[in-house]
């Protein structure tokens, strides 16, 4: 078994054609007839070398993904005639979209072997892919499916060898699972003495590996590299010799990953630990996933994280004092960890980096709600960070419910200030209501604060005296259908509904509460009655009259539309 692997050499697994599709593969196909063979599909570019994470269709119905070395192996297909499907998305801009090539062959023995070039849909590359034998049609299709969604699609040209101490006994060993085999030794010798030869590598270990590639896909992929997985960033062009050195023929790159870049350690079915772009970074295999990609790895459940939390907490911790990262996560632990990182993961890079570096945005992480979480980032985001650090200083506690007001949509940062939302609830609380967006308020729960010129709340006590007056916005509460006044009020009449027909919205209530906003910051006051709101609007037909309380200054009684 001469020449085994080829993964001593940069496999060079998608050269510029912009190909892109996930990792692992399904459950074999139920043997049900009572000859069956095996099926070796091979995947190659049109340079000749493999691609990987190709879909591989037997009569319509997915059966594998090509792995490390550009093939699938296939067991329990039936004898007789098969149609057999390749399916992979291009990105290449000229010609994205989702292809496949298909040829029909007869099952006749144990093993049959199908040969595919994974190629553009260019007339000169379907050309030279029938000079090397690859005849089979070529398609595009629409809605294509699998079973087995990517979680990242990548187009990559060059992949580097992810391992600077890697044993190649692990990979040899895992392929021939007896220990101290003969195989084993000619494994090892066949990777020490590959040369150069990358292509001649990849259809030996084709034509002896079989079906355990598909039980060594990890140490597989420590070997090629980023192939199973496009999470490890180590594409570097211009990084292109690995050789293997030493008495134990331990697997070394020659240089670095990149200008910045090295691999610290790996170990086979744990973790590898890489340093890239100034951060140390880790990657671990997950069976029948693929690589987990961290930044975070300074705690010991990271990798249990979704990869979506991963990739919040990657983008908040990049530039993060590891000590401090560290303290963080163990201060949330695993169970809070997976929601916090969901929601980084849609914030800015920037907002994230402050939320876990700030005092008030660490606070948010450890102990409070999804929205105001959310809410807090859209303050910085919108304000900055002097803004938001002096809104935490002048109001404490009181900060939480502001931004989950925010996060809820309560108020519009871009019009109304949050200060102003933050003395409505220290005025709420100096009457017994501390979280006046709670729904355990009923009547009184704030739904809106909205920008006006014209009025002004107040929040007055028992006995009728303000106690904080908060100038050019106005509120809208639940309020009371019986007692008719606020939302509860508007939908019980029905005015809800008219408005959106008066004026062509959304079926939606935040398209009401969104118009009523409009109209109390472009409307005009009634010169002879002061709780009238008029905003003739731009709809030939109707005008929009909102009404305010006249016991509860800047609350709004109702609103709907009146003909002009």
């Amino acid at each position: 078994m001469r020449k085994i692997s080829a993964i001593v050499c940069i496999l060079v697994i998608i050269l510029s054609t912009g190909l892109m599709s996930g990792e692992r593969i399904t459950e074999p196909h139920p043997n049900t007839y009572s000859h069956t063979g095996a099926l070796q599909v091979n995947v190659d570019n049109i340079n000749g070398y493999p691609v990987a994470n190709v879909y591989v269709y037997v009569d319509g119905e997915e059966r594998a993904l090509t792995g490390p070395f550009g093939y699938a192996y296939i067991e329990d297909v039936p004898y007789g005639d098969r149609q057999i499907d390749i399916r992979y998305s291009i990105t290449n801009p000229d010609f994205i979209g989702d292809y496949q090539k298909s040829p029909d062959i007869t099952v006749d023995k144990e093993k049959e072997v199908v040969n595919f070039i994974a190629t553009l849909p260019e007339s000169s590359y379907l050309a030279q892919a029938r000079t090397k034998g690859d005849s089979s049609s070529f398609t595009r299709i629409e809605n294509f499916t699998p079973q087995i969604v990517p979680v990242i699609a990548v187009a990559m040209a060059v992949v580097d060898i992810a391992s600077v101490t890697w044993s190649t006994d692990e990979f040899c060993s895992c392929m021939f699972q007896e220990e101290r085999s003969l195989g084993i030794e000619q494994c090892i010798d066949a990777i020490t003495d590959c040369g150069g030869d990358t292509r001649g590598c990849i259809r030996e270990i084709r034509e002896n590996a079989g079906p355990a590639a598909n039980r060594c896909k990890f140490e597989g992929a420590m070997l090629v590299g980023d192939v199973a997985s496009p999470f490890i960033p180590t594409g570097i062009a211009g990084h292109t010799i690995a050789k293997v050195v030493g008495e134990g023929r331990v697997l070394r790159i020659v240089d670095d990953i990149g200008e910045s870049g090295r691999i610290v350690k790996t170990k086979a079915g744990d973790v590898v630990e890489y340093v890239k772009g100034g951060l140390s970074w880790a990657a671990k295999w997950v069976k029948g996933v693929g690589f987990k990609l961290g930044v975070i790895h300074y705690v010991s459940w990271w990798d249990e994280l979704s990869q979506p939390a991963l990739d919040g907490w990657n983008k908040a911790l990049k530039n993060a004092d590891r000590g401090a990262g560290k303290e963080l996560l163990e201060d949330i632990g695993k169970g809070r960890a997976d929601r916090v990182g969901k929601n980084l993961v849609g914030m800015s890079d920037d907002a994230a980096e402050w939320m876990a570096e700030s005092t008030i945005g660490r606070t948010a992480l450890k102990g409070w709600g999804d929205d105001a979480q959310k809410g807090l980032a859209e303050i910085f985001e919108e304000k900055g960070e002097q803004f938001t650090g002096n809104l935490a200083r002048r109001f404490g506690d009181e900060v939480e419910i502001v931004s989950k007001g925010v996060g809820r949509g309560v108020i519009d940062v871009d019009r109304v200030n949050p200060e102003k939302l933050a003395v409505y609830v220290r005025g709420t609380g100096k009457i017994g209501v501390a979280d006046p967006l709670d729904d355990a308020v009923g009547k009184q729960q704030l739904l809106r604060m909205m920008k006006s010129p014209h009025v002004t709340t107040e929040i007055v006590d028992d006995g009728g005296k303000p106690v904080e007056v908060i100038d050019r916005v106005a509120v809208l509460k639940k309020g009371s259908a019986s007692k008719k006044w606020g939302w509860e009020h508007i939908v019980d009449r029905d005015h809800d509904n008219q408005i959106k027909e008066a004026f062509n919205l959304a079926d939606t209530d935040k398209a009401v509460k969104d118009f009523i906003a409009e109209g109390l910051e472009k409307g005009y006051m009634n010169p002879d009655d002061p709780i009238e709101i008029i905003w003739d609007t731009t709809n030939p037909d109707h005008k929009l009259l909102i009404i305010l309380s006249d016991s509860s200054p800047g609350s709004l009684t109702t609103a709907y539309p009146l003909p002009k």
